[in-house]
């Protein structure tokens, strides 16, 4: 399959501004880290900044080649044929943002939860 080229252009400034918007919250973190005074406070930011960036995985519509060439509809995409469709409880994608929400669920709930280190 030859790449459409209107699809590259407009993927390509999806990507630039999901970037963007990752560096700003990016940022935002190290700067509050910067100023933390102790290492709980560090600890709490970090899980923050990591959970932002998994939820900013791009894993949505507008960041798949296939969703950006057909305009979202589905019964048109060739990911679909191979992988299933998106919203399908068996499609590869739906096994990914499951396992990923997985993912998520257990850094919020392992990486740090208020305890207090020593000194």
């Amino acid at each position: 399959m030859k790449v459409d080229e209107e699809t590259r252009t407009e993927l390509i400034e999806n990507f630039e501004k999901w970037l963007r918007g990752v560096n700003a919250d990016m940022n935002y973190y190290i700067e509050k880290i910067k100023e933390a005074e102790t290492v709980e406070e560090i600890m709490k930011l970090k899980k923050n900044l990591l959970l932002e960036y998994l939820y900013n995985t791009p894993l949505d519509s507008t960041t798949c080649y296939f969703c950006v060439y057909n305009n979202e509809f589905c019964e048109f995409c060739d990911y679909a044929k191979v992988h299933g469709f998106c919203g399908d409880p068996d499609s590869d994608y739906r096994k990914i943002k499951n396992a990923f929400k997985k993912l998520v669920e257990f850094v919020d709930k392992k990486y740090y939860s208020g305890e207090k280190y020593e000194e």
